[in-house]
């Protein structure tokens, strides 16, 4: 898939399961962007949605987003993460776990936030103070500080 025609389908995504049909349709052409974006999404829509929201009260239940759990870590293990994805994608996580769409002590999510944070103190001297203030709150959200 074409990265510009997945990040537009990212972009317009209403609810999770859209997010959650695009991994399962294109995961294996999804980059450190499209992650980064598809967490920071299913973040604005745990806000927005609320109690409208009619996925699983814990994505992790969802076997695509699982997909996009394997998706990250793949992503780290070929270290493809700049500063501000890695940033950008522990804060969105943390964000889920706020809103209780997520235990981020579950073994996904937590090796899942293992090798972010390799990700994190590998590009951490390339990080902007944006990108290492949403890291610090998102480690604080998340109870690993």
């Amino acid at each position: 898939g074409d990265a510009r025609v997945i990040n537009a389908s990212i972009s317009r995504a209403a609810c999770p399961q859209d997010i959650f049909s695009i991994v399962r349709e294109h995961h294996r052409d999804l980059d450190h962007r499209h992650v980064g974006m598809a967490f920071n999404n299913l973040g604005k829509m745990a806000i927005r949605l609320g109690k409208l929201d009619h996925s699983p009260q814990h994505l992790t239940a969802d076997e695509d987003f699982q997909q996009l759990l394997f998706v990250v870590r793949r992503l780290a293990g070929q270290e493809r993460f700049s500063g501000r994805t890695v940033a950008n994608t522990t804060h969105a996580i943390a964000k889920l776990h706020a809103a209780d769409r997520l235990d981020a002590t579950v073994g996904s999510v937590d090796a899942t936030l293992v090798a972010l944070e390799g990700e994190a103190v590998r590009v951490a001297r390339d990080m902007n103070s944006q990108a290492v203030a949403n890291t610090v709150y998102a480690y604080g959200i998340l109870g690993r500080m």
